[in-house]
């Protein structure tokens, strides 16, 4: 598992009790706890995000999309998509699902080149934020939902 962020100088798991949490969890929906059945969508659902929303080769078309979203600048009638949308992403600086490092820059260069785009980095977090700290991950998001 590498969802959950890793403390770079020892690579142990930063929150561990987190992390079991989210794994028993997951062994009860996948019918892995005696006397449990599995979720009976579960996989069915894995199987259609990744079938139709995470693939790969899909990327570059939803980060063009992002792109166009990010352009508007609110000047129709909004009833044809062009009105403005503000967008915040919140990346944790650990994530190697979605890889950080790799990728801050051309994020960054988003918020640079767009008013309407804000990108906030949370410090020791990984992919599965939510699961890892929820309160920081709500904290920094609340300001940007008070805006407006």
């Amino acid at each position: 598992e590498t969802a959950f962020g890793k403390d770079p100088q020892t690579n142990k798991v930063i929150y561990k009790k987190e992390e079991e949490q989210v794994l028993q969890r997951n062994l009860r929906l996948f019918g892995k706890v005696r006397g449990v059945k599995k979720h009976p969508l579960l996989e069915a659902a894995i199987l259609g995000i990744n079938c139709f929303s995470l693939r790969e080769d899909l990327q570059p078309g939803l980060r063009k999309m992002l792109l166009n979203v990010l352009q508007n600048k609110g000047t129709g009638t909004g009833t044809d998509g062009d009105a403005k949308c503000n967008v915040q992403w919140v990346w944790g600086n650990l994530d190697v699902t979605v890889p950080y490092k790799e990728n801050i820059q051309e994020v960054e260069t988003w918020a640079m080149n767009n008013d309407n785009f804000d990108v906030k980095t949370l410090d020791r977090i990984g992919h599965e934020m939510f699961f890892e700290n929820s309160s920081l991950v709500f904290e920094s998001i609340l300001p940007f939902f008070n805006e407006e």
